[in-house]
C-alpha cells in the first residue's frame, strides 16, 4: 500500500513537471506535496518558483513551502530518529519547542534555532540558542566553514563582530592560554548578543 501511494505520489510529481500551465501546475504541487519525497517536493516546488510571476500568490506558497522543505531536511540530517519529512513537519507543529530543546540537546543548534524562529517561540530561547550557535561558529574552523567571518556573515552584523575579533582576539590569540581563549569567546559572544538585542527590539 505504502509503495503504491509512493508511486501514484511519482507519476503525479512528473505530470505537475510537465505541465504547461505553472499556476496550474503549483495548485497541484501544493496539493499532493505530502505525497511526495523530500527531493522530489523541493524540485517540484523549485520549478514552480522560477515559473511563476513575482507578486503571484501560489509563488509566495511556494516559496514559504520550499523554506519549509529545507528546515526538515537539516532536521532529518540532525536527527536520525525521522524516517520522512513529514514526520519532522508533524513533530514542527505539535511540539516544536520539544523539538528546538532536543536538537539542540543533540549539539544541532542551528537546525534548533530555526525550528524556534519559524515557530515564533520565546524570546529567551532563541537568545539563549543564538548565542551557543555563535560560540559554535567562532570556535569552528574556518576550513570548515567557522570562525568569525562565517558568524559576522550569519548574524548580519559583521562590522562590530570584526572589530572585536580584530581588537580583541587576533592580537591575543597567541599568548592566551585554552581558559583565556574560552573566557575571550564568551566576552566576545556576550557583546555580540547585546548589539544583536539592541538592534532587534
Amino acid at each position: 500500500m505504502v509503495m503504491v501511494y509512493i508511486a501514484y505520489g511519482a507519476i503525479v510529481g512528473n505530470i505537475v513537471l510537465r505541465l504547461k500551465d505553472k499556476q496550474l501546475a503549483a495548485r497541484l504541487a501544493l496539493k499532493y506535496l505530502h505525497r511526495w519525497e523530500l527531493n522530489a517536493a523541493m524540485d517540484v516546488l523549485t520549478m514552480c518558483i522560477c515559473h511563476l510571476p513575482q507578486g503571484d500568490p501560489l509563488r509566495s506558497e511556494a516559496i514559504l513551502a520550499r523554506q519549509a522543505l529545507q528546515r526538515y531536511s537539516h532536521i532529518l540530517c540532525a536527527d536520525d530518529r525521522y524516517n520522512s519529512w513529514q514526520e519532522v513537519e508533524a513533530d514542527c507543529k505539535e511540539d516544536p519547542e520539544g523539538l528546538a530543546l532536543r536538537l539542540a540537546g543533540k549539539g544541532a543548534v542551528s537546525a534548533a534555532l530555526e525550528v524556534v524562529e519559524s515557530a515564533n517561540l520565546s524570546i529567551d530561547l532563541r537568545r539563549e540558542l543564538r548565542g551557543r550557535q555563535l560560540v559554535e561558529l567562532l570556535t569552528a574552523d574556518p576550513v570548515s566553514g567557522g570562525g568569525p567571518v562565517e558568524a559576522s556573515r550569519s548574524f548580519h552584523h559583521s562590522m562590530k563582530l570584526m572589530m572585536l575579533c580584530q581588537l580583541l582576539w587576533v592580537p591575543c590569540n597567541n599568548f592566551l592560554t585554552c581558559g583565556q581563549s574560552n573566557f575571550l569567546y564568551i566576552s566576545m559572544s556576550l557583546s555580540i548578543i547585546s548589539s544583536i538585542d539592541r538592534c532587534g527590539s
